[in-house]
């Protein structure tokens, strides 16, 4: 009787350490998280069960729907009670978001009428593999094409921006438009026939400088919302350098946004993530942290993710 009396008050003791520790407790069921990147940049944060689906389904996304970046995730899970936990804490701004957008012709078109000139420059750089894959038909009926006179292209994007251990912003944002694409309102002004506008890509970097800002906090009536401003590094295709004007030397800033509003699991035709980036019109300015709601466009594969509410 003795015996078990000790064994349970050491048991008692145990458990009541494991109480009064609650910076340790906290690590309980969540996720230490370490996202590395084809663009060089690595960042650990730590997630619970709704972050970690998130970021794993925006890393399927760039997969799914290449951009020229890809990342991994590193899971260790914090189930530890007892002892000294040391998390890192989570950075505080971040985007991660991969998949593909539709980009309405109407307003790829907007300041440009109704042609382009014919023998204008079609590309810069070199082309890039994840130009080249051939995107799913749209089929009718069954895309937000149908919302638009013109139609639409598939966008693909993959971004990755973060602050690292020095409060240095680092990461990027890369856009491709596949292959075999092309909108009616976009021509060659002496044939007359659409101009392909895919294959087309850029790359861009938050250096030398650069901007995040985050404001919201994604809740069951809440949204989150991002602005960025990165830099081209590389650009390649029709519309990105002729349309949207981007350029490597000097580089030109790429402004977009991004919303999120959850993950996949809660996403309706009309209810989903959404941004705004090129070869659309920008709608917003990091620096100055204004942006508007009018003429975002809804993700329609992947996820965004968008953390660090200021």
């Amino acid at each position: 009787m003795r015996r078990a009396t000790v064994v349970f008050a050491v048991a008692a003791a145990l458990v009541l350490a494991g109480v009064t520790q609650r910076p340790q407790a906290a690590a309980l069921g969540m996720t230490q998280v370490t996202i590395n990147c084809t663009d060089g940049t690595s960042v650990t944060v730590v997630a619970d069960a709704d972050m970690l689906t998130g970021l794993v389904s925006a890393v399927q996304g760039m997969v799914d729907y290449p951009a020229g970046l890809n990342c991994t995730l590193i899971q260790v899970p914090l189930l530890t009670w007892f002892g000294h936990v040391t998390v890192a804490a989570n950075p505080n701004t971040l985007i991660v978001a991969g998949g593909r957008w539709l980009a309405p012709c109407s307003v790829i078109g907007v300041g440009f009428g109704t042609s382009l000139p014919a023998g204008t420059v079609a590309s810069r750089g070199s082309r890039p593999m994840s130009a080249m894959l051939l995107p799913a038909p749209l089929a009718s009926g069954s895309t937000p094409c149908d919302d638009d006179p013109n139609g639409c292209i598939w966008v693909n994007i993959g971004a990755n921006v973060h602050y690292n251990g020095q409060n240095v912003l680092e990461g990027s944002i890369n856009e491709t438009i596949p292959e075999n694409q092309s909108c009616p309102n976009i021509v060659d002004s002496n044939t007359g026939q659409p101009i392909p506008l895919g294959p087309s890509h850029f790359d861009s970097k938050p250096t030398p400088t650069g901007c995040l800002f985050v404001s919201g906090k994604v809740t069951a009536t809440t949204a989150a919302t991002a602005l960025t401003t990165t830099y081209v590094t590389h650009v390649f295709g029709f519309t990105f350098v002729n349309i949207a004007g981007l350029s490597e030397n000097p580089s030109s800033p790429v402004h977009s946004q991004f919303v999120d509003v959850g993950n996949p699991s809660t996403f309706t035709d009309k209810f989903r993530d959404a941004l705004n980036a090129p070869p659309l019109p920008p709608n917003s300015d990091c620096e100055g942290r204004t942006s508007i709601t009018t003429g975002n466009v809804l993700l329609q594969h992947g996820n965004i993710n968008v953390y660090g509410a200021s």
